[in-house]
């Protein structure tokens, strides 16, 4: 139930990826292949703490530069994988990275969703 509901959640994120005029469809598939090859690697180290600590987190900048084209729509569908923006600064400037799984239990549905559709 929790997979079918975390499904459906993301389907409207990966809509709107696929059905933007702006975009190349080889565009759309380059973010999908980015955003696949981030959770297929976080999920590969999931019982490794060292490495999960390590790719748990993405770096916007990173997402930018491998994704130059509407990176929004990526952000939005790594956000329903279980990836939450985390603030640069104390003060609540503008997130600096996104972090999968800050309840981990609860992310591991949307990941294997976004994967799945």
């Amino acid at each position: 139930a929790a997979l079918r509901a975390a499904a459906d959640a993301a389907v409207p994120a990966l809509r709107a990826l696929l059905d933007d005029p702006a975009l190349l469809p080889q565009q759309a598939l380059g973010q999908l292949s980015f955003i696949e090859r981030a959770l297929n690697t976080l999920l590969v180290h999931l019982l490794d703490p060292v490495a999960l600590a390590k790719f748990k987190r993405l770096k916007l900048s990173a997402l930018h530069k491998q994704v130059p084209t509407k990176p929004h729509h990526a952000e939005a569908i790594l956000q329903r994988a279980g990836f939450r923006p985390l603030p640069a600064a104390p003060d609540g400037g503008p997130a600096e990275y996104l972090e999968w799984g800050l309840d981990e239990d609860a992310a591991l549905a949307p990941a294997l969703a976004v994967l799945v559709v």
